[in-house]
């Protein structure tokens, strides 16, 4: 499952039912109403990229499932302040991605990451 902002609060849902691996980028944190044995016994990789300063982690507070990869705030407002709606975007994730080295989201090594 692959999904970006409510998309990936949706992936993150789908992934622990099926059982399958997860990678969100900013996604929206969600209140997991999922039984507890569905969660325990998870047995996939799942993975959120959040952009540092992006809206939705600093509105609603962090994804607290799977591992959380932070990027570098990608993009600043005049005043030096990170833009928490332009670091939310998609362009703001994948040059954060090549800055951490990265080539695209499907090098990621997911046998790697647990």
């Amino acid at each position: 499952m692959i999904g970006h902002s409510k998309g990936g609060a949706e992936a993150i849902t789908n992934a622990f039912m099926t059982n399958t691996n997860c990678i969100t980028f900013n996604p929206l944190a969600q209140n997991l109403n999922l039984d507890a044995t569905i969660i325990k016994n998870y047995t996939r990789v799942m993975i959120h990229f959040v952009v540092e300063g992006e809206v939705l982690n600093k509105w609603f507070g962090e994804v607290k499932v799977g591992q959380t990869i932070y990027l570098d705030t990608q993009v600043f407002k005049t005043n030096k302040k990170p833009d928490d709606i332009l670091n939310h975007n998609m362009p703001a994730i994948k040059s954060g991605l090549k800055a951490k080295g990265y080539k695209s989201w499907k090098n990621v090594p997911l046998s790697s990451v647990r």
